[in-house]
């Protein structure tokens, strides 16, 4: 629709529209903009909702289109005609009315739900669904399954949605997370973590939080809420945060943020802190960047290549026919997270990930071996598997050749793969994994030695006859075959070679890893 200059004309042909049922989603943003911020305009509005249903009352006029039936009627069929259209323009007329009462309460805040706007079954549409990774979503604790998200007071209890408004703008939602949707510029984060994507056509997308406002201009940012603080988090652009003063009379200077720049805000005090970037904390992307490491195990020709793409359940090969699922459990954050290179597999803690499985196993049929990934731990459980095919019991203990997990006892790394003989050779790390890190590990076997690496570096050595070509048992990633053994912490770029690596080819996927592309 095209807006006019003059308010009050702008005014009467949104309200037409309105009510006639032509009014677009432009339209009813820009009406229920005029409705929140002009007392003038909602005395307007009024004015015209009551005109015309005294028209409509007095001679049965209509301003939406109701064509009256073209079978003849007796009797009191034009009265029935004409009582259908009246209640046809009140029922229109109080919509409306909703519509803009709607609006007010969303911007005014007079009544709140969990510190949001008055719950409604109904309302304006300020975003849509663009993606959602095993999750849970209510509205005004209600379960909500609409892609189109309405006016509201929304809870993620498990998983991960994407959110895209008509400006560009994107947002990833992670659970658990608290937020009311109030405008299609404006999002109250009550608790939980989340990144936004504002192209210019969004500046001045803001997001409220209980320490601060965020406004937006033009950038890429995070922003986590919990335990008193809120934390922003700018990896590229700009945002300027608007400090919620303690006392009504003072109003804190705003603080501007720029790339690559983070601070925390305590709720006692509101006295901000600069903090280090976290890269590694947020969702921010679903899509998996094209960078010199995929290359370079690519061209190595892996048997299986394992991504952790951002899937539903999906835990994806390259190539397809060696594709597994995710386990999931009890927990809130999705089983995936920021990896080395796009997103990861993410097992134990608040995770709902439980592993991954694959029955349909690559085949290795030749005495050379080799294994590299990259992992990430937040704690050491003794027997935490990072990946494994490897079957312990009973009958079936020959089937399987190779696992990488953490020692029962000293909380080191230690990769294991059976032998020609049908023995389970072990090479211990030398120094327990470091926390909260990420690591590159590697193991080959060339039919002469079995060597682990850390970090492009081989750390120990054992001799190692060539491996064995047992049938495979199903391969299992973050969790061993008895369900046991879950691995703290994050997975990533698995890749498993029908042969041996050298030391220089390890070394150099350690560095592709950390390779700027132009």
């Amino acid at each position: 629709m095209t807006h006019s200059s003059d308010p009050d004309i702008e005014l009467q042909n949104l309200l037409a529209e309105l009510l006639d049922g032509s009014l677009d989603p432009q339209g009813q943003r820009r009406l229920n903009d005029l409705l929140s911020h002009d007392l003038a305009a909602r005395e307007s509005y009024l004015d015209f909702c009551e005109m015309h249903a005294a028209l409509a009352w007095e001679h049965g006029l209509v301003i939406a289109d109701v064509s009256p039936s073209t079978t003849t009627c007796r009797g009191s069929t034009k009265h029935a005609q004409r009582g259908t259209r009246i209640a046809a323009i009140l029922a229109a007329l109080a919509a409306s009315l909703l519509f803009a009462l709607i609006g007010w309460n969303a911007e005014d805040g007079d009544v709140t739900n969990g510190g949001g706007p008055t719950p409604t079954t109904e309302g304006p549409i300020v975003a849509q669904l663009i993606s959602r990774i095993d999750a849970v979503v209510t509205r005004n604790s209600v379960l909500w399954q609409p892609s189109a998200y309405q006016v509201g007071h929304y809870q993620v209890d498990r998983g991960l949605i994407q959110l895209q408004y008509d400006s560009g703008v994107t947002v990833f939602i992670e659970a658990p997370a608290a937020f009311d949707a109030i405008s299609s510029e404006k999002l109250a984060l009550h608790s939980g973590r989340i990144s936004a994507n504002v192209p210019p056509e969004g500046i001045g997308f803001t997001i409220e939080t209980p320490e601060a406002d965020i406004v937006d201009f033009g950038t890429e940012f995070s922003v986590e809420v919990g335990g008193g603080e809120s934390e922003v988090h700018v990896f590229k652009g700009h945002v300027r945060v608007n400090l919620k003063s303690v006392s009504t009379h003072l109003q804190a200077k705003p603080i501007d943020l720029r790339t690559e720049q983070a601070i925390r805000i305590a709720e006692a005090g509101r006295q901000p802190v600069g903090i280090d970037l976290a890269t590694d904390r947020f969702i921010r992307s679903i899509d998996e960047p094209q960078k010199g490491y995929p290359r370079m195990v690519k061209q190595l020709e892996p048997v299986a290549y394992y991504r952790m793409p951002i899937k539903e359940r999906g835990l994806v090969c390259i190539p397809s026919e060696y594709d597994g699922i995710v386990l999931t459990g009890t927990g809130s954050r999705p089983a995936c997270a920021p990896g080395i290179m796009g997103a990861s597999l993410r097992t134990g803690g608040k995770s709902i990930g439980r592993g991954g499985l694959v029955t349909n196993t690559p085949p290795f049929t030749t005495g050379s071996f080799a294994l590299a990934c990259w992992i990430y731990a937040t704690g050491r459980p003794e027997g935490a598997t990072v990946v494994s095919n490897i079957q312990t019991d009973g009958a079936q203990e020959e089937l399987g050749r190779f696992s990488l997990s953490l020692d029962q006892g000293t909380g080191t790394l230690v990769a294991t793969v059976r032998d020609a003989m049908g023995q389970l050779i072990r090479c211990h790390d030398t120094e327990r994994l470091s926390l909260e890190m990420w690591h590159h590990i590697a193991i080959t076997c060339d039919g002469n030695e079995l060597i682990l690496y850390r970090n492009g570096i081989a750390t120990s050595s054992i001799p190692c006859s060539p491996v064995s070509n047992s049938p495979p048992s199903r391969l299992t990633i973050g969790v061993d075959l008895d369900g046991a053994g879950l691995w703290e912490g994050r997975i990533d770029e698995l890749a498993l070679f029908n042969k041996s690596l050298s030391r220089e080819q390890i070394h150099e996927l350690y560095d592709a890893a950390y390779l700027r592309e132009e």
